[in-house]
């Protein structure tokens, strides 16, 4: 089973699509994945990309945290954001900078009806950032073999905010399909 969040379903379903791996692949988990490249994501890229280059990942995370994870995990995590401490720019060489600055140029128009291997989507509803309701609809249809697991209170980054309930959502999808 394949399995990637954000870009990395993006990725995963791209692996797939190319014939790769070279194993068989029983499933696909796309965990807030399914969306739409456009003005608006462009411009949240460059935004992030702009966020790392002026403060790094400290400036990044108390501008877009509250939008990434749901209110719970806000909660749970207020005192560790907006501190003091100076903000200080990723580097070029930095692995996280090229993630944001490599990420504006993945090409999210997968065609979606060749994923014919059983597909999970998995949407965290609290996204105040990637989530679009209507792509999100839009692109699931075209999956000729998916199901939609929705986590009214999770947001972007479900691993991190939902961990017990996620692995048992893949542990059931992975017994669904390997059956």
């Amino acid at each position: 089973m394949l399995c990637g969040l954000s870009i990395g379903g993006l990725f995963a379903a791209q692996s797939w699509l190319a014939g790769l791996p070279k194993i068989e692949t029983a499933g696909l988990v796309l965990i807030n994945t399914l969306r739409r490249d456009g003005p608006r994501l462009r411009w949240i890229g460059d935004a992030l990309v702009r966020c790392a280059e002026v403060g790094g990942l400290e400036f990044f995370r108390d501008l877009y945290i509250t939008l990434l994870f749901n209110e719970d995990w806000h909660d749970e995590n207020r005192d560790k954001f907006l501190t003091p401490t100076p903000y200080t720019p990723l580097t070029k060489k930095n692995g996280h900078y090229n993630l944001l600055k490599n990420a504006s140029s993945a090409d999210w128009d997968l065609p979606y009806e060749q994923l014919t291997l059983p597909v999970q989507v998995i949407t965290g509803l609290q996204d105040r950032v990637f989530l679009d309701h209507h792509d999100l609809e839009h692109l699931y249809k075209r999956l000729p073999d998916a199901r939609h697991i929705k986590f009214v209170d999770a947001a972007h980054l479900l691993p991190a905010e939902r961990p017990v309930e996620l692995t048992e959502t893949l542990l059931e999808f992975a017994q669904e399909v390997s059956s």
